[in-house]
């Protein structure tokens, strides 16, 4: 999955909290040179405020665009307006259902090499308590198939991250030196 030279690329991350994540994302978007926007949402106030600050500090804020609300009404409302996700990071309400929504919510604009991402992911649950991002998963794949790599042993607690992505590339050759993949072909173009 690379970022397209010739379109804005759309980032979705569900819970901003402080902003640290899109932080890290927008800056790595400024220092590719390729036009994006990071989307991203939190739904407390107060969390909400700390991280648009820090936006601002990082000087990130033209390409991060912050909302303030529930993650599933943000993407009802959002994702209608977007041709293509490029990358998405569920890192929100964590519990079963909210995941799979909010995946349910994306999966139809993610491009075909776009990617997915997914915090704690390792499986905390016991008996009859919500088998949350684990859970959420494994009812992901049951449903829509695509490729999964879990890494269980990563992130803080809960411990684990895992990338979804529809279909695998066609070609695993090396990108050539100064090229991208892009597509689910694998094509390889120079960079502009």
């Amino acid at each position: 999955m690379a970022l397209d030279p010739d379109r804005t690329n759309v980032i979705i991350e569900t819970g901003t909290n402080v902003g640290t994540t899109a932080i890290i994302i927008a800056q790595a978007v400024i220092d590719s040179g390729r036009d994006a926007v990071v989307y991203t949402v939190e739904l407390d106030d107060e969390i909400y405020a700390e991280a648009c600050r820090r936006f601002e500090l990082a000087g990130v804020a033209a390409v991060v665009r912050p909302q303030l609300g529930d993650s599933t009404e943000f993407l009802e409302r959002i994702v209608p307006q977007i041709e293509e996700i490029a990358i998405a990071f569920l890192d929100g309400n964590h519990l079963h259902d909210h995941v799979v929504r909010e995946f349910e919510l994306i999966v139809d604009r993610m491009r075909p090499d776009g990617v997915v991402l997914f915090d704690n992911t390792a499986l905390i649950a016991e008996g009859d308590e919500d088998p949350r991002v684990h859970g959420a998963l494994r009812t992901i794949m049951s449903r829509f198939g695509g490729n999964l790599i879990n890494l269980p042993f990563c992130s803080w607690y809960t411990p684990g991250m895992a990338v979804w992505q529809r279909q695998a590339f066609d070609d695993m050759t090396p990108p050539v030196p100064g090229s991208f993949v892009s597509g689910s072909s694998a094509s390889v173009r120079p960079l502009s």
